[in-house]
């Protein structure tokens, strides 16, 4: 983890399905083929690692658009993945010398902007995702049927019908993001993948090929603190400040529109 806690923010909304949805949890039973991942109510839920994963690939590839350094698989940009760097890092680490291995994780050309954020071998994440519960059920999950296409023939394959449960579509989940020691730059990736989740470009689950798992995060709220003073009311209280307008968070992305 991080020396010390500088602020903490909390991003929470409803997160609405806008399709189906299917999120496997590796078993089936008579109904079905695949049934979905449920909590101890045997209601759907979606698990925070699985969003996290869909809104870091969001944020990795807008970035590399924006001609940010990104660790994606065809990049070598940092730590993770550099093998010359990582030389680097195990020398520093040699030396036990605690001034140099910071000054060599505080260097941004060491470490690349997205697993400053979401974390990597070698430094903690800065956002944690917890797994959303059920908050409107519209409907019952209910079964949809499929059938396997051999990509060869590109006909259905022999005796490969299959099916699997979904969440109906306008079923909404309680989302809540929780960011720690951010800074501008974290706060600007952040809000470009968040912005995705307003606008509904936004998918989750499998089967997003056949337009399973879109949605969109409404209602939107920002709370935070940013300093000590902050902190200590926090922990006296409870209490946070609350971002009013929330378009003020999203207005970041002109920072690396603008290169900033």
């Amino acid at each position: 983890m991080f020396e010390k806690l500088k602020n903490r923010c909390f991003i929470r909304g409803e997160l609405v399905l806008e399709n189906e949805m299917h999120i496997g949890s590796g078993k089936g039973d008579a109904r079905t083929d695949s049934l979905l991942v449920k909590d101890f109510n045997d209601k759907p839920f979606i698990p925070g690692s699985s969003l996290r994963g869909n809104l870091r690939s969001v944020i990795e590839r807008i970035a590399v658009s924006l001609d940010i350094n990104s660790c994606l698989l065809m990049y070598s940009t940092c730590v993770t993945n550099s093998r010359d760097i990582q030389d680097e890092f195990k020398k520093r680490l040699k030396t036990k010398n605690n001034s140099e291995i910071k000054n060599f994780l505080d260097d941004d050309s060491n470490i690349c902007p997205v697993y400053r954020l979401f974390g990597s071998t070698v430094v903690a994440s800065k956002i944690k995702i917890t797994d959303l519960p059920l908050k409107n059920e519209k409907a019952k999950p209910n079964i949809r049927h499929g059938v396997a296409i051999n990509r060869d023939t590109e006909t259905s394959q022999d005796k490969a019908k299959f099916d699997f449960e979904v969440v109906p579509k306008d079923s909404s989940f309680s989302f809540e993001l929780i960011g720690e020691n951010l800074t501008k730059k974290d706060c600007a990736l952040l809000a470009i993948g968040i912005q995705e989740m307003v606008n509904g470009n936004f998918w989750i689950g499998g089967n997003s090929a056949r337009g399973l798992g879109k949605c969109k995060l409404d209602n939107l709220t920002i709370e935070y603190f940013k300093d000590v003073d902050g902190l200590k009311q926090y922990l006296k209280d409870g209490t946070l400040t609350k971002m009013e307008d929330t378009g003020v968070f999203l207005d970041l992305v002109d920072t690396l529109l603008q290169g900033n």
